[in-house]
C-alpha cells in the first residue's frame, strides 16, 4: 500500500489531471491519495478530491510559501498508515506504466529508504544527490515517521537573506557563490538528517540538463577535482544528469518553457512544470500539460 500526499493551492486543475493520469497508469496497484487543502476558502475540505483534509492558513514570514506548503505536508503525514508515503507536487507528472508498484518494488529490492527526484541542476544553490519533496518516496519501515520534518529553516537564516537580496551591494557573482549549498528550503531537514548516514540509502531520478557556456563553467572544467562540489554550478558526480530530452522531441513547446524532465532506467519517467503562477495562468498550464500527455502517453485520455 502506498499513500500519496499532495497540497492543493491554486493548482486544482493540475492536481485533478495528475490524479486521472496516475489512476490510468496504475490500474493494478492499491494506493490512496491524501490532499491537504491550503485554499481554505470556506474552512471546509474540497469535495472534488477524495481523502481531502483541511490544510493550514498562510503566515507572515519571509519563507511564507515554503512554510505554507510544508506545514500542509506535515498534516498529511499524520494520516499515513501505509509502509510507503510519496510526496508529489500536483504539477509533477509521471508517464511510465505501473510506476507505483515498480518504484515500490525497486525501493524494496535495493534496500532504499528514500527515492525520488533531485533538485534540477539549474537550482545550483540547492542540495544535490538526494530526493526532494517534489517527488519523494519514503519507506516508513526504515525511516521513523516521527523523524520526518518537512518544515524549512529559512526564516532565521540571516546570512541567506543577505546573499539572496538583489538589493544588496554585493556583486552578483559573489552572491551566487555564497548561495551555493546554503538554502534551507522545504525538505532540507530530511536531507540534513539522512543524506550522510549510510544506514539510510537514497537514490534519485536522472534530470535532463545541458550546462550552458560561461566563464564560470569553463573554469570549473579546468579546475576539475580541485573545486569542491558545493562551489560548482554543474554537478560533478558521474551520471548526475543526462543531455537527453524526451520533451524536445515530443513537445518542444514544453521544453522551451523550461519544464524539468527526469529519467529512470534510461527511459523517460516524469516532467515537472515548476512554473504555476509565475509566467502563465494555471488554466493555461493545464492545457499545455494535457497536450504534452497526449504525446507522451497516447493511451491516456486527458
Amino acid at each position: 500500500m502506498i499513500t500519496i500526499a499532495s497540497v492543493l493551492y491554486r493548482n486544482g486543475g493540475l492536481l485533478a489531471l495528475n490524479q486521472r493520469l496516475t489512476r490510468s497508469l496504475n490500474t493494478g496497484t492499491e494506493y490512496r491519495w491524501i490532499v491537504a487543502d491550503n485554499e481554505l476558502q470556506d474552512k471546509t475540505v474540497n469535495s472534488e478530491f477524495p481523502l481531502t483534509i483541511e490544510g493550514v492558513a498562510k503566515t507572515e514570514a519571509s519563507d511564507m510559501g515554503s512554510l505554507h506548503h510544508a506545514r500542509a505536508l506535515q498534516k498529511c503525514l499524520e494520516r499515513v498508515d501505509s509502509r510507503f508515503v510519496l510526496t508529489m507536487d500536483p504539477d509533477f507528472f509521471v508517464v511510465q506504466q505501473d510506476w507505483l508498484s515498480r518504484v515500490a518494488a525497486y525501493v524494496t529490492k535495493h534496500d532504499l529508504s528514500f527515492f525520488g527526484s533531485c533538485w534540477h541542476p539549474r537550482w545550483y544553490y540547492q542540495y544535490r544527490y538526494f530526493p526532494t519533496i517534489h517527488f519523494m518516496l519514503i519507506d516508513l519501515e526504515k525511516v521513523p515517521v516521527g523523524s520526518i520534518e518537512f518544515l524549512p529553516a529559512i526564516e532565521g537564516d540571516r546570512f541567506w537573506h543577505v546573499v539572496n537580496n538583489d538589493a544588496s551591494r554585493l556583486p552578483g557573482w559573489i552572491r551566487r557563490t555564497l548561495k551555493m549549498g546554503r538554502i534551507r528550503d522545504t525538505g532540507w531537514q530530511i536531507y540534513r538528517r539522512y543524506s550522510g548516514d549510510p544506514e539510510f540509502r537514497a537514490e534519485t531520478l536522472v534530470p535532463s540538463f545541458r550546462p550552458g557556456k560561461s566563464p564560470r563553467i569553463w573554469l570549473e572544467k579546468q579546475l576539475a577535482f580541485l573545486l569542491p562540489e558545493r562551489l560548482r554550478l554543474v554537478p560533478r558526480r558521474a551520471g548526475a544528469f543526462t543531455a537527453d530530452s524526451f520533451l524536445e522531441e515530443a513537445y518542444p513547446r514544453a521544453k522551451r518553457r523550461g519544464w524539468e524532465e527526469f529519467y529512470w532506467g534510461g527511459q523517460p519517467f516524469a516532467f515537472h512544470l515548476r512554473s504555476v503562477g509565475r509566467r502563465v495562468t494555471p488554466a493555461s498550464e493545464v492545457a499545455l500539460a494535457r497536450q504534452a500527455l497526449k504525446r507522451l502517453v497516447p493511451e491516456f485520455e486527458p
